[in-house]
């Protein structure tokens, strides 16, 4: 909050497994002034879609700040069905939603059943089908792959706000080459530490931070992999081009 100064809205994550943890780390970002909070469906404990539809509608009663819902169920183990979406937008107690889930269908179907409601923002959390997001209407994107090249996702936005598709596309298709760097560590390490391990490893090269050490016991890319990872860095045009 410091160091945005009231520059552009804070989003803070309060993801937690029991709805009155999740109150607990709103009402803290609330007291510290960001602008709304990232809310999952609960996890460990395995809930309906009713108990869904309750936990974003209690903590939005109890914090008195937005409430974004985060679709990720790769990592909560739970879908937010359509129908929720759609019930907790209407009831507002939810103001956007960010779709990580890899279900486009139903994130286009998400974006026609709200399209009455120009106050409620839908965004796709994909890296490789953004094009497709942008086109079908979605308002935006949230991209981890926008640490290692937040310019390629503004030129790509930058070209879908103008019509040019095509453009587009191609810069889309180099992103997803971009992308494979979540995988050079696959096999060796789990999904998530290849993945973000690939981000931060792309990063360290790219002079962005200083380390590509993960919380343990996540293990890093080793030297190997990071060879490999400058390798697609350059063959994307970010090491040795001055692009990036």
């Amino acid at each position: 909050m410091q160091v945005v100064n009231g520059r552009m809205p804070v989003i803070a994550g309060v993801i937690d497994p029991a709805t009155d943890r999740v109150i607990a780390h709103a009402k803290v970002a609330r007291s510290l002034g960001v602008d709304a909070v990232v809310v999952t469906a609960p996890f460990y404990t395995l809930t309906s879609q009713a108990e869904i539809l309750d936990h974003f509608r209690i903590v939005r009663d109890a914090v008195e700040v937005p409430v974004v819902a985060y679709d990720i169920p790769v990592c909560v183990h739970a879908k937010l069905a359509r129908q929720t979406v759609v019930t907790l937008a209407r009831e507002g107690a939810i103001a956007g939603l960010k779709d990580s889930s890899g279900d486009d269908g139903g994130f286009r179907y998400a974006l026609l059943d709200l399209a009455d409601r120009p106050d409620f923002f839908l965004v796709t959390g994909s890296e490789i089908v953004v094009d497709n997001a942008l086109l079908m209407g979605a308002h935006g994107v949230v991209p981890g792959l926008a640490n290692v090249d937040p310019h390629g996702y503004v030129r790509l936005w930058d070209a879908a706000k103008r019509g040019d598709w095509a453009t587009a596309r191609a810069e889309q298709e180099r992103l997803c080459r971009l992308f494979e760097i979540v995988w050079v560590a696959a096999g060796r390490v789990s999904g998530g530490a290849s993945g973000v391990g690939g981000f931060k490893t792309a990063m360290r090269s790219l002079g962005v931070i200083a380390t590509n050490v993960m919380a343990r016991p996540r293990q890093p890319l080793d030297a190997e992999e990071a060879r490999r990872v400058d390798e697609i860095l350059r063959a994307v045009g970010l090491l040795g081009s001055g692009r990036a």
